[in-house]
């Protein structure tokens, strides 16, 4: 991880939404000069002390004032998830590619010295061959979101070799955050730990036997921290360890102290029936590891669930 900020600037895309807004709290407390660009009018989370610009993406020019001074462009934003990406995938292909290149043609303009990009270790390489799973397994998706993501990756690639000094990907498990529980919780741990706290029916595709690998949101964000000055080139970024959906609902269940309504519904064709990553390569180039445990983040994420939902009890008391 870099001992200090040097005064660089970071500018996060799409540093308003779940990912991003960790990555811009926990580079502004690190000391950099935090910019973030996104498409909505106000950030969706907390962006600590970065500041915060609407821009639109795919018509960001070079001489904008948002890139003045930037070293460090970290590319989060999306404007699908995996199940969405099937309904439209042209949509999905062409809103997400166009977005990236054009960031890559601006950082390309502007020299600036690092683009990273956040894949998805948990779709672009398809139905794994052999577990865990390394950088040199085969890539090959099953959903729009993971074609997407690895076409993306093409695109940063090339610019590595062309124009780019340092360029990065970084292939990311499951996250999982408080910010997921806003609106309609997003993600399989927050969705299922708001609908135990509300007593509500938890829906499973399938018979809950799918694995995946989940990362803690800080983990993630120190992550990224330590990528700003590793070697260009893909990296995964997980636990390491798989959890099913079972797990899950049985970890739940004993914070709530009962067992949850569960009901499984038909499997879904988009779903990887197993994913775990091996994360020794990003280890080796960073010195990085997950330090929060699925049971340890998982009370961090129904600690902070049950306090919101006691304050919105509270209020609508009132």
């Amino acid at each position: 991880m870099p001992r200090s900020a040097n005064g660089k600037t970071v500018l996060v895309v799409g540093g308003g939404g779940f990912i991003g807004s960790n990555i811009a709290r926990k580079f502004s407390s690190a000391g950099f000069k935090v910019r973030v660009a996104g498409r909505s009018l106000q950030p969706l989370h907390p962006i600590g002390d970065s500041k915060y610009f609407q821009i639109d993406l795919l018509g960001a020019k070079p001489d904008l004032g948002v890139f003045d001074d930037v070293q460090i462009i970290i590319h989060s934003a999306t404007t699908t998830i995996p199940s969405t990406s099937m309904y439209d995938m042209a949509y999905d292909h062409n809103s997400n590619c166009s977005i990236a290149l054009r960031l890559l043609e601006i950082a390309a303009a502007r020299n600036i010295e690092t683009f990273l990009f956040i894949s998805s270790g948990g779709t672009v390489y398809g139905i794994p061959k052999l577990l865990p799973v390394s950088e040199d397994h085969p890539t090959d998706p099953i959903s729009s979101y993971g074609i997407t993501k690895l076409s993306i990756e093409k695109y940063v690639n090339l610019y590595g070799r062309n124009s780019i000094a340092r360029a990065v990907i970084l292939r990311v498990a499951n996250p999982y955050g408080a910010e997921q529980l806003m609106g309609t919780p997003v993600g399989a741990l927050a969705n299922f730990t708001l609908r135990a706290l509300r007593g509500e029916k938890i829906h499973i595709w399938g018979d809950g036997s799918i694995v995946r690998d989940y990362i803690d949101a800080s983990d993630l964000a120190n992550a990224v921290m330590s990528a700003v000055a590793i070697p260009s080139g893909a990296y995964n970024i997980g636990s390491g360890q798989g959890h099913s959906l079972n797990d899950l609902i049985e970890i739940i269940a004993k914070f709530k102290g009962r067992a949850l309504d569960v009901s499984y519904e038909p499997s879904r064709a988009i779903d990887v029936p197993n994913i775990i990553l091996d994360t020794t390569k990003f280890a080796l180039a960073a010195g990085w590891r997950a330090e929060l445990s699925l049971v340890e983040g998982a009370k961090k994420l129904w600690d902070f669930a049950q306090r919101q939902h006691l304050t919105n009890r509270a209020r609508a008391t009132l």
